[in-house]
């Protein structure tokens, strides 16, 4: 991923991480699948979810979503604090952690999100934010696999969507806007980079 991605990341975190009042960080996972989550004041987004994502507004509301987890102080299942249970090699690690969250939690990290959006320099910035989640509503049964993360919870599934009250009808109708970018079309990742200049050049947020 070039070094202005991770900048907009770092920028867009520390803004609403900073009007939060609360310490985060930002690392990328460097899978397809649409996914952010939260490990303790840590927030994971994956490559393909920053590939997609049509502007900074959007961006936005994903790390506010996020950000209200670690504001409410949502934390994961203490099982993993013991030693025991981390015991699996790397390749089962998919299989063997769950780090979804239960709908109240969600639902609770949602409103707060959008008190942080609201009062932030992104309010008027999210009509490509609620263009991306209409057209994710509409394409959630033809995308299954992608919109599925095996960490954290799913963008949209039968329940509806995350940070839905930004479909409200008064945003924009999103005219000769786009809705998502392509995947693969916005990051590039060197194959002989060093791994751990991923999360450095990320963990300003």
């Amino acid at each position: 991923m070039n070094r202005k991605g991770f900048v907009v990341v770092a920028l867009s975190g520390k803004f609403l991480s900073k009007h939060a009042k609360a310490e985060s960080r930002c690392r990328v996972l460097l899978t397809s699948s649409l996914k952010s989550f939260t490990v303790g004041h840590t927030i994971v987004i994956s490559r393909g979810l920053l590939d997609v994502l049509p502007d900074e507004g959007s961006l936005a509301m994903v790390l506010a979503h996020e950000l209200g987890h670690i504001v409410l102080g949502h934390g994961l299942n203490t099982k993993y604090a013991f030693d025991d249970r981390m015991m699996f090699p790397d390749e089962r690690s998919f299989r063997r952690l769950n780090l979804h969250r239960d709908e109240k939690e969600e639902v609770a990290a949602d409103q707060k999100g959008m008190s942080l959006l609201a009062n932030s320099r992104y309010e008027d910035q999210l009509n490509g934010a609620a263009i991306f989640l209409r057209a994710l509503t509409s394409k959630s049964k033809d995308v299954p696999h992608l919109i599925s993360p095996h960490l954290g919870n799913d963008l949209a599934n039968e329940a509806g969507v995350r940070m839905a009250p930004l479909m409200d009808p008064k945003t924009s109708d999103g005219k000769n806007t786009l809705a998502a970018m392509p995947l693969g079309g916005r990051i590039k990742v060197d194959p002989m980079e060093r791994s751990h200049s991923v999360g450095e050049t990320c963990s300003g947020a």
